[in-house]
């Protein structure tokens, strides 16, 4: 039965044989992500606090499918996750990331500091804050490119609007996406934005 598929415990007991088992094993994981191996979530403070419980005194990498899927509102939170990221931030290679900060200084200063957290990431999903129309604090402010820290082994990055019931959508300001692609438009080979990201700016 050779196409028959192990238990799932037998493939992560693989990977305390050696490194190049568990670098096999967790890309395979990684590429397949069962349904068996549940990935984390972070949408609340509730979240959190079960992730730091359960890992108090863990470890190796608390995220087995190098996959976290993030959606937080509040600066509290935020950091809280930032925190979990100085511990365990190394361990990820896809992370989606929702910080729902309007003043685009906090959105910047809490964005920088993940990124710095995360130097084996290979896909990255960033979904930015809905502006309203007659924001213009938005507009007006630049990162700068040299800020990103070097993510070298990422090669996907896409950039969408939070989608939000009963907000009106309008363009995430160029200003504000342009410096994260010349950070890293080099290594990339995959690229998705949302038709409107731009909003019309060539």
């Amino acid at each position: 039965m050779r196409n028959q598929q192990p238990p799932l415990r037998t493939i992560l007991n693989c990977r305390l044989l050696n490194k190049w088992s568990k670098n096999s094993v967790d890309e395979a994981i990684y590429q397949q992500s069962p349904e068996e191996v549940q990935h984390v979530d972070f949408c609340g403070m509730e979240d959190i606090q079960i992730f730091n419980t359960r890992a108090e005194n863990f470890i190796g990498n608390p995220f087995i499918t190098k996959n976290v899927f993030v959606h937080l509102s509040e600066e509290e939170e935020i950091q809280m996750f930032v925190d979990i990221l100085r511990r365990f931030g190394h361990e990820l290679w896809s992370l989606h990331l929702v910080f729902e900060l309007q003043d685009p200084f906090r959105f910047w200063h809490q964005f920088s500091q993940a990124l710095n957290r995360i130097p084996n990431i290979r896909r990255l999903s960033i979904e930015f804050p809905l502006i309203e129309e007659d924001d213009e604090s938005w507009a007006e402010f630049v990162a700068q490119p040299d800020a990103f820290p070097r993510l070298e082994n990422m090669t996907e990055l896409t950039v969408d609007p939070t989608e939000e019931f009963g907000h009106s959508r309008i363009s995430v300001p160029a200003p504000s996406v342009r410096p994260l692609l010349l950070a890293y438009q080099d290594q990339l080979t995959e690229l998705s934005l949302e038709s409107f990201v731009f909003g019309g700016d060539p």
